[in-house]
């Protein structure tokens, strides 16, 4: 067996945990920090040095035949891709 993504750990004090944070909150969320382990993008550019978090996206079910996510859901997903962009934009 091969290992072909690192593990990485961020700060839950890292300013790109905090937007995320602060974007989930806008969203009208309780944003809960954790662990995931498993493979994501995120794990690829953290180990480029582009620090990068995971932020989910409201699915259930998945990997499953009864993998969904509700149009309401996907809205409060907009709202935090919104309030991220608008962010680093100054």
């Amino acid at each position: 067996m091969e290992l072909t993504i690192n593990a990485y750990q961020i700060s839950d004090e890292a300013e790109s945990v905090n937007l995320a944070k602060r974007a989930v909150i806008d969203a009208g969320l309780q944003p809960r920090v954790r662990i995931i382990c498993g493979g994501t993008d995120a794990a690829h550019y953290n180990e480029k040095g582009v620090e990068t978090v995971v932020i989910g996206m409201g699915v259930k079910g998945e990997h499953t035949k009864e993998e969904h996510i509700t149009v309401m859901d996907m809205e409060k997903g907009v709202r935090i891709i919104q309030h991220i962009l608008g962010a680093l934009s100054g």
